[in-house]
C-alpha cells in the first residue's frame, strides 16, 4: 500500500487517479469508486484509489505532502490562512508544488491555476475531472492573457518563482493589476517574498520574510 493518507495529499492523489481511469480506462476502477462524489468516498476507499494508480505506474510524487514543507509555501500559507480568501489566482503552477498544498489547506476555495505549458493544463484538467471541481486550469502566458481573462477578478494572486522567467515582468504585473481586487505574493530565488498590497493603486509592501 502507498500509505497514501500520510505520504500524499489524500483527495488530491485520488482525484487525479480517478481523472486518469476516466481519460484512459486506467487503472480500472470499481464504478462505485469512479463515479461517486468525492467527498462521499472513505478514506479506505480513496486508499484503494491511490493504490490502483501507484500500481499501474502513475506518477504519483507531484502530490506528496512534502511540498508544504518547503519555506516559501508555508509562509505563504500562513498569509492566505489570516486573511481566508474567497479566490485564489496562482501564476506558473508548474508541477504543483505550491498549488497542492494550497488546494488541500483551502478545500471549499476556488483556484484558478494559470501555465504556458499545454502538458500542466491538462494534468490539473485531470484533477478536476476526478473530482476537484474547484480547480480550473488556464493555458495562457501572464504577459497578454487576452481580454476575456481580463475581466475576472481575485481575492489573491500568488506567483511563487515566476517573475524571474518572464521577459517584461512588469508587463506581467501591469496585466495582475486588473484583475487582483487584494494582494499580490510573490517571490523570487534567495530574496524575500514580496506582498503587493492594493495592486489597482501600484503600492508594494515587503511583507512575508525570507524564502
Amino acid at each position: 500500500m502507498t500509505d497514501g493518507g500520510n505520504r500524499y495529499f489524500l483527495d488530491l492523489t485520488t482525484a487525479f487517479v480517478r481523472g486518469v481511469a476516466l481519460q484512459t480506462g486506467t487503472p480500472p476502477l470499481d464504478a462505485c469508486l469512479l463515479n461517486e462524489p468525492l467527498e462521499l468516498l472513505n478514506d479506505a476507499e480513496k486508499q484503494a484509489i491511490i493504490d490502483a494508480g501507484s500500481e499501474c505506474g502513475l506518477k504519483l510524487y507531484r502530490f506528496k505532502r512534502g511540498h508544504a514543507d518547503m519555506l516559501r509555501v508555508r509562509r505563504t500559507l500562513g498569509f492566505l490562512q489570516g486573511v481566508m480568501p474567497q479566490s485564489i489566482l496562482d501564476i506558473g503552477s508548474g508541477r504543483g508544488a505550491f498549488l497542492w498544498p494550497c488546494l488541500d489547506a483551502f478545500p471549499e476555495t476556488p483556484v484558478t491555476s494559470i501555465d504556458v505549458e499545454e502538458n500542466r493544463i491538462k494534468l490539473y484538467e485531470t484533477v478536476r475531472l476526478g473530482g476537484i471541481e474547484r480547480l480550473q486550469g488556464v493555458h495562457c502566458d501572464i504577459q497578454d492573457p487576452g481580454p476575456e481573462f481580463l475581466q475576472r477578478k481575485f481575492d489573491i494572486v500568488t506567483m511563487l518563482e515566476v517573475l524571474e522567467h518572464l521577459p517584461d515582468p512588469d508587463a506581467a504585473l501591469a496585466e495582475l493589476a486588473r484583475v487582483c481586487s487584494g494582494s499580490l505574493i510573490a517571490s523570487v530565488p534567495f530574496e524575500p517574498i514580496w506582498r503587493i498590497g492594493n495592486m489597482a493603486r501600484g503600492r508594494y509592501l515587503r511583507e512575508l520574510g525570507n524564502t
